[in-house]
């Protein structure tokens, strides 16, 4: 998985469940902070690590940048480092999973996964009953290794590599989208617009960075974009080097009219 390593995303010391990895996991029997500990944390935050809510049986509501999405049986929301995230007032359900992780975690999966760069702008993914149940059993093994802070590293991340992998396939088969080349082009023009926001690269010398023409590069990126919801995750107009990362490439193409 591609990520910045000057810039890692954390997830809180206080909240991991085990001593060498930045991970939890909570679910309606397990892993709940206890009342002292949950005052110091607000009802609205802006997060600093990756977070997931898969609901296997109810629902409930979220608001994530001012968004609200309700998510029903057999679906997943997941939010990203410096999204805005407002935690529900309801319960989330009968049965639910919540998983916390940071960029650490990332760097020691063999896997890739671009659903997190959300290059279709879903954040919501339903899941038909079959992959839900294989969902749902390895949040289950998820939970059971980090029920002692001394859970093997090794089977932790092999878990979580098939988790997201399950997440990642489900991402893109859950809506008409563009070819899977034009996928991996528009993902690459992502990662390069946000590595490289600061120096305001042309059109052209990104195009000849990802050996394509100019016409191709603008129709590739319009083609993509086209089945994005557009969200305004900040209106202030000075995002600096301080913009979040996944944001970067969306501010270019709107300076440059794509």
């Amino acid at each position: 998985m591609i990520v910045d390593r000057a810039n890692k995303h954390r997830l809180p010391t206080n909240l991991s469940q085990n001593s060498r990895l930045p991970i939890r996991v909570v679910s309606p029997a397990f892993g709940h902070l206890s009342e002292e500990a949950s005052k110091n944390y607000q009802s609205s935050q802006r997060l600093s690590y990756y977070f997931f809510l898969f609901v296997f049986e109810g629902s409930c509501q979220y608001k994530v940048d001012g968004e609200k999405f309700a998510v029903g049986k057999n679906e997943l929301l997941f939010s990203l480092p410096h999204q805005f995230q407002e935690l529900p007032s309801n319960l989330h359900g009968r049965d639910y999973y919540k998983l916390g992780f940071d960029d650490e975690c990332l760097y020691r999966l063999p896997g890739k996964f671009p659903f997190l760069l959300n290059p279709l702008g879903q954040q919501k993914i339903s899941f038909l009953p079959g992959t839900a149940n294989r969902l749902q059993a390895i949040f289950q093994i998820l939970t059971d290794l980090l029920r002692t802070t001394d859970g093997d590293p090794d089977l932790i991340l092999a878990y979580l590599n098939s988790l997201l992998t399950e997440i990642n396939s489900a991402y893109f088969r859950s809506q008409k989208k563009p070819t899977g080349e034009e996928i991996d082009k528009f993902i690459e023009f992502k990662v390069f617009v946000e590595s490289n926001f600061a120096s305001q690269p042309a059109i052209t010398t990104i195009a000849e960075k990802m050996a394509l023409g100019d016409d191709s590069l603008y129709r590739i990126v319009k083609n993509t974009r086209a089945f994005r919801r557009r969200r305004v995750y900040d209106p202030t107009p000075d995002i600096g080097g301080d913009a979040p990362d996944t944001l970067r490439s969306e501010y270019f193409c709107e300076g440059i009219g794509l």
